[in-house]
Formats: C-alpha cells, sequence, structure tokens
C-alpha cells in the first residue's frame, strides 16, 4: 500500500494530519467504494431513510432490534472514505443525506425509525401481535 501524507511534520500543533491520498489498489479500492456504493445509496436503498420517514405510518414495516443503525453507519463509512478522497461530490452527497436524515426527526426529538408506541420500550416490530401488543424479543407475547 502506498499512500501520502501532508502536514504530518506539523501534527503536534494542530488537529493532525490535514490530508491522505491513497494511490495504487488501495487507492482505487476507496474511489470503487465512493461511486459503487456511498454515492447511490439514497436512490438503491430508499428504506435507509424511509424507515424514519414513515415510523408512524400503518401498516407499520416489521422491524428488527437493529433497524435504523444502517443510516449512521453509512454516515460514518462515508466520512472516513471522504477524507481518504477528498472527493467533493461525495461530501455534497453525505450532506444531502445528513439533511434529509435531519428532516425525519419528530417534534419531541426523537430520531429513530420505531413507532411511538415502540420507542425506549424494547419493542421493536411495528407488527402487533394477536392481543395487539407490540412484539419483544424473549417477550411471551411474541407468536
Amino acid at each position: 500500500m502506498k499512500y501520502m501524507v501532508t502536514g504530518a511534520e506539523d501534527a503536534h500543533k494542530s488537529e493532525g494530519v490535514t490530508s491522505l491520498s491513497m494511490k495504487g489498489w488501495t487507492g482505487k479500492l476507496c474511489r470503487n467504494i465512493c461511486e459503487a456504493w456511498l454515492m447511490p445509496m439514497r436512490r438503491v436503498n430508499p428504506a435507509i431513510l424511509g424507515m424514519f420517514r414513515d415510523r408512524d405510518v400503518k401498516p407499520y414495516r416489521d422491524l428488527l432490534p437493529w433497524s435504523g443503525e444502517f443510516a449512521g453507519k453509512h454516515i460514518t463509512g462515508a466520512y472516513y472514505v471522504y477524507k481518504v478522497t477528498g472527493d467533493e461530490r461525495l461530501k455534497r452527497e453525505i450532506e444531502g443525506f445528513i439533511e434529509e436524515m435531519i428532516s425525519c426527526q419528530d417534534e419531541d426529538g426523537y430520531l429513530g425509525c420505531f413507532s411511538r408506541e415502540c420507542r425506549l420500550t424494547g419493542a421493536y416490530s411495528r407488527t402487533p401481535d394477536k392481543a395487539g401488543y407490540p412484539r419483544r424479543r424473549g417477550s411471551p407475547l411474541c407468536s
């Protein structure tokens, strides 16, 4: 792996390395991740933010305990690829992603994919069981 670090000699004076540029196979991999995965995310996987936007719309989605965490992982991954590539298109795309995600925040401050009755309860499925209660992992209410 070949890489070039600029600003390292002054790292102790500032916040750290100011730029990093990947070359060779690693650089190509970073560019491919950007083009094939990070840039088109909202278009090819609209549910990544759709589950936040329609969390209280019936019929509810049948969610899993980890539903909703992928938006944050996408932002984290895109940040690190941007730091390596410096791709301004990726920066604009992820800024748009974050703006869209923030627009999904409820008036009470909640930013997540679970309906009001499931928030912070441990219930993760918005498909009620036969008694009308949200399902919980390991709950006797789950059928």
